[in-house]
């Protein structure tokens, strides 16, 4: 009878959520050229404007760090809050103190690099790729860490004294071993000390050299829930409309090859897979490359936020300065989501022939009820031990991450369940653990 309820809670919520979303859709749309399954023919003009179906998320949230260790006592955890950000409360406590002085202290040494990395009394929060000084010190509105000459960085690390309220601040970049130390004024500490205290995910981790990069071992199991969400699928007529940048809709052109439909405009290109719900998007128009991470990445958000698609929960993940690619992935309580399909990810390539980006019309809406149990996942030793045993070299490993696996509900289409996993990266591939030690699956 508890399963039969929690079944029909979940499908009543989904029934007012869906009635929701089309209400607003009805709304948004009321005024539109475009609609759905409307043919070019009988269109006379688009909007120039992104439509999205939710507000954009701000830049710095999306190029923010995403994960959060404190070490204390000699213990190294990383935390989460299921209610808010936690790294953005922070940065908002340094965007109130004054940040200054920048030095370099540690140059290309890997030993004291590491000493480094489990210092007591601190707080790292870690990016998921290299981000750039500049970068930092814009989300955190400090003008005097600017640099004409910019340096890279993974980590944002500060030591307290909390009996004196007095703080360190350490920048850190892992290829290269090297550490900038910063002066810090006027931090409440106080405010800091609340923020991790009120966290309601703890697990215990490690932080060593690993295939000469600095990886995350979980030393004690992580337990997450199975989460579920609302999934809706946006329409081509918004992404036809906001990249495709024409009022006029004669000037668009379009054919359909299996599951694709190709739009194109000049040298602009828009291919929709209807099947997997893949988007690939090119402009031929010749440009001038980014010439720093900076910029790269101010273009790289201007163009997520063409798109028109939400950007809540989307944070940079990965950036290819020599190929100027940028990738970023939907993030769920703290974790990467992974799909086959690629669904989840997008990534944009900045070249001097043009623009490509790659992303999904698969949206993550709300999310709804599950009675679904937590699933305890290994430490990351024994995944190792796991792979050893099955033949891998545990050599060629190139990353690890606890994620989340995009999982179609069984019940209902509309409705997205992310399961924990372990995923591993091998021959640029990321895999969850049950791939890699079933192949043939």
């Amino acid at each position: 009878m508890k399963r039969l309820s929690s079944h029909v809670l979940r499908i009543l919520l989904f029934v007012a959520v869906a009635t929701s979303v089309i209400l607003s859709w009805l709304i948004w749309t009321n005024n539109a050229k475009y609609q759905p399954d409307t043919q070019f023919s009988s269109v006379q003009s688009v909007s120039h404007h992104p439509q999205s179906l939710s507000k954009n998320t701000n830049m710095n949230e999306v190029f923010a760090p995403t994960k959060l260790i404190v070490t204390q006592n000699n213990q190294s955890q990383l935390i989460y809050n299921y209610k808010y950000s936690t790294v953005d409360e922070i940065f908002q406590v340094l965007q109130h103190t004054r940040l200054f002085g920048l030095r370099q202290i540690v140059q290309k040494d890997e030993h004291q690099y590491q000493k480094f990395l489990n210092y007591n009394d601190s707080l790292q929060m870690i990016y998921p790729t290299t981000v750039s000084c500049n970068v930092f010190a814009k989300a955190v509105h400090q003008p005097a860490l600017h640099r004409a000459r910019d340096f890279n960085l993974r980590r944002v690390m500060l030591v307290m004294d909390w009996k004196t309220q007095q703080a360190r601040l350490y920048l850190l970049n892992d290829p290269n071993y090297t550490i900038y130390q910063v002066q810090v004024r006027h931090l409440n500490a106080q405010r800091l000390k609340k923020l991790l205290q009120a966290q309601n995910f703890v697990v215990n981790v490690n932080q060593a050299l690993f295939n000469k990069k600095i990886q995350l071992f979980y030393t004690q199991p992580v337990r997450l829930k199975v989460i579920s969400y609302l999934m809706t699928l946006q329409d081509d007529n918004s992404y036809i409309s906001n990249l495709l940048g024409t009022k006029q809709v004669s000037d668009i052109t379009s054919h359909t090859s299996g599951n694709q439909v190709i739009y194109r405009n000049g040298n602009r290109l828009l291919r929709v897979d209807h099947n997997t719900g893949l988007v690939s998007y090119t402009n031929y128009a010749k440009m001038k490359v980014p010439p720093t991470t900076s910029a790269t990445f101010v273009k790289a958000y201007q163009n997520l936020v063409e798109t028109g698609n939400s950007l809540t929960g989307l944070h940079l993940y990965r950036y290819l300065p020599r190929s100027r690619q940028v990738i970023f992935r939907n993030f769920a309580e703290g974790f990467p989501i992974f799909h086959s399909g690629n669904t989840g990810a997008t990534d944009i390539t900045f070249t001097k022939n043009g623009t490509t980006m790659n992303f999904s019309k698969k949206i993550l809406q709300v999310p709804v009820p599950t009675s679904q149990k937590e699933i305890q996942l290994p430490t990351t030793a024994e995944v190792l031990t796991s792979l050893k045993k099955f033949g891998y070299n545990i050599h060629n490993i190139q990353d690890l991450s606890v994620g989340y696996t995009w999982t179609q509900d069984s019940q209902n289409k509309s409705i997205i369940d992310l399961v924990p996993r372990y995923y591993i990266r091998m021959n640029d591939q990321w895999k969850s653990l049950d791939e890699w030690l079933n192949p043939e699956r």
